[in-house]
C-alpha cells in the first residue's frame, strides 16, 4: 500500500532523501514492491520493522502535552509539516481537526497528581458564564487509558455536554458534572460514568 501511495502522491519539497531511502527497501516512488521477490530474511526484516514501527508509534502517543489548568491541550493537530511521528501518533488515536475547528483537551491526572481512577468520584464545575467558549458544541467523554476506548456504562452515555438533553444547571447558572462509577444520589442527568 505504501509503495502504491508513494507512486501517486506528488513529492513534497525536502523529502527527496527520505524517498530515496524508501526506494532502497523497495517501497519508494521509483520502486515496485513485490513481496514474492523477497528472500525469507528480507521478509522477516520487513515484518520486524512493521512490528517495531507499531511499538514506536504507540510509545509516541504517550508523549507529554502542555497542560493548561490541569488539562493537556495540543494546539498543533492538523499541521504536521515534517513531524512524521506527531502525525502518526495523532492518526493512531483516530484523527484530529485543525485547532480553529476543534480542541481535544485531555486529563489523566487528578488534582493531587494521581492517575484518574474510575473508583473515585469527580466533579467538574463550570462557573456561570464560563462554559467552554464554542461556536458549535462541547462535550466530555471518558476513555480507558490502556485501550483508548470509550468506557462502557449502564446508561449507554458516552459523552455529556451542551447538547445533552436534560442537564440541570446550578441555581447561579453554573454547571456541575459528576464523573463516577456509581450513579450519583442526586442529579443523574449530569452524570458520566468513567469506569
Amino acid at each position: 500500500m505504501l509503495n502504491r501511495v508513494l507512486k501517486t502522491l506528488p513529492p513534497r519539497s525536502g523529502e527527496a532523501a527520505l524517498l530515496a531511502q524508501f526506494d532502497q527497501i523497495g517501497v519508494g516512488p521509483n520502486a515496485t514492491f513485490d513481496v514474492s521477490q523477497l528472500s525469507p530474511t528480507q521478509r522477516r526484516g520487513l515484518e520486524q520493522a512493521m512490528d517495531d514501527a507499531e511499538q514506536i508509534v504507540k510509545a509516541s502517543t504517550q508523549r507529554t502535552i502542555a497542560s493548561f489548568n490541569g488539562w493537556m491541550i495540543s494546539k498543533d493537530i492538523g499541521r504536521y509539516g515534517y513531524r512524521y511521528m506527531h502525525r502518526a501518533a495523532v492518526v493512531k488515536g483516530a484523527y484530529g481537526n485543525l485547532p480553529e475547528e476543534s480542541l481535544y483537551p485531555a486529563a489523566v491526572l487528578d488534582s493531587d497528581g494521581d492517575l484518574l481512577d474510575g473508583n473515585d468520584e469527580f466533579l467538574i464545575t463550570f462557573n456561570a458564564g464560563q462554559l467552554p467558549p464554542v461556536d458549535g458544541f462541547w462535550s466530555l467523554s471518558a476513555y480507558q487509558l490502556t485501550s483508548a476506548k470509550l468506557v462502557p456504562n449502564s446508561m449507554n452515555r458516552y459523552s455529556i455536554g451542551n447538547l445533552t438533553v436534560g442537564l440541570t444547571y446550578n441555581p447561579d447558572g453554573g454547571l456541575t458534572l459528576a464523573l463516577q462509577h456509581e450513579p450519583p444520589k442526586n442529579n443523574q442527568a449530569n452524570w458520566l460514568a468513567p469506569a
